[in-house]
């Protein structure tokens, strides 16, 4: 790693660290962890995402052209419009959200199981 990069990545530490140990002693370990957390989620300049079966969960920068928001609470929605089913829950940060919600709808989930091990199977396939 070049020295310039390391700088980067390490400079913004030099302050923080120092203030969530004040935090850490002077009001409690909880807001310590706490202002560390939300530092690392407000850091975040690309998708992040973790798949936990039929539900995902991520952090993600928001769009330049999304009105600021400091704190926003939003329905994330499978398809466009009204009519769109809600498929779980946004909470915008700053210039980041962190969202958890279904890949797809429930009705939907056996179909694309057996999608995704047919195409699992044919890559298989392919590679012997």
């Amino acid at each position: 790693m070049r020295p310039g990069k390391t700088a980067r990545l390490l400079g913004p530490w030099a302050l923080l660290g120092p203030i969530a140990y004040l935090l850490w002693q002077y009001a409690s370990p909880t807001t310590a962890l706490v202002f560390v957390a939300l530092e690392l989620l407000i850091s975040v300049r690309r998708p992040r995402f973790v798949d936990l079966g039929r539900f995902t969960a991520g952090v993600w920068p928001v769009t330049p052209a999304a009105p600021p928001l400091i704190f926003g609470v939003a329905w994330a929605t499978h398809g466009e419009g009204r009519n769109a089913k809600i498929a779980g829950l946004e909470v915008i940060l700053g210039p980041v959200v962190v969202g958890a919600f279904s890949l797809v709808p429930r009705r939907e989930w056996p179909a694309y199981k057996r999608s995704q091990a047919a195409f699992k199977a044919m890559q298989e396939e392919r590679r012997s």
